[in-house]
């Protein structure tokens, strides 16, 4: 028997060094299934990460959709790589996007008002995020990419939520379209992963001493929290 070839090394390599995005990529799977079956499960993971890609890649050639920015590349050779965006970022957008449009899900049972209150509620969700990912290099995430321009929340640029509203709105106007015959219904285990998502970078946020911006996610989570509260799965949104 050979040693395994260096792809394979580092493919293990990737999941070992991005553990926690295999976690939640098991709890999107754990959540999705259940409500939605194996089919569009897997439909949704294959749209978010293709278009995810496109999305990133687009933004590190061009600005658009989340501004300037660019990946170190400082894990080339220890994780995988599509071009010159490293592999677990494309991928896991299909947990951010999910979690928002179970937010969504409390709020309309219209499926043209989903793909807009989700892609919204999705930006929400990053509004916690990505404070946290851009200080990667105080934390197991490492110092993986760093935007042209300091920006007001938190040093992250607002064409970045601008561009998560795109990205995720493209891939709920997709998946929905594919998806005419399913109706739209609390996502009830959706939320508890969208829970998990936010808890995660608070813990992050308030750990490595980024006190303002974990102040701020424990907001905007209260905020999404209320919105729940008041909605109740019965609030119409008119599409």
């Amino acid at each position: 028997m050979g040693c395994p070839c260096s792809a394979e090394i580092v493919f293990l390599d990737t999941l070992l060094r991005r553990w926690y995005v295999v976690a939640f990529l098991v709890g999107y799977f754990a959540v999705s299934i259940p409500e939605r079956g194996v089919k569009a499960s897997l439909r949704f993971f294959a749209i978010a990460s293709v278009v995810a890609f496109a999305a990133e890649y687009s933004s590190t050639h061009n600005g658009f959709p989340f501004g300037h920015y660019a990946y170190t590349g400082e894990t080339r050779g220890d994780e995988l790589y599509l071009s010159n965006v490293p592999a677990f970022v494309p991928v896991s957008y299909a947990v951010m996007i999910y979690a928002g449009r179970s937010i969504a899900t409390f709020a309309t049972s219209s499926k043209i008002a989903l793909v807009a209150v989700g892609a919204v509620a999705t930006m929400a969700v990053d509004l916690v995020v990505d404070p946290v990912a851009v200080r990667g290099s105080h934390w197991f995430l490492g110092d993986l990419f760093h935007y042209a321009h300091h920006g007001p929340w938190f040093g992250v640029p607002l064409t970045n939520f601008a561009g998560w509203i795109l990205t995720a709105g493209v891939v709920l106007a997709i998946d929905e379209t594919l998806s005419l015959r399913e109706s739209v219904v609390p996502a009830r285990r959706g939320i508890l992963l969208a829970a998990g998502v936010l808890a995660f970078n608070i813990v992050l946020a308030l750990a490595i001493g980024a006190v303002a911006a974990g102040f701020a996610a424990l907001a905007v989570t209260g905020i999404i929290g209320g919105g729940l509260w008041i909605s109740r799965g019965t609030l119409e949104v008119v599409a």
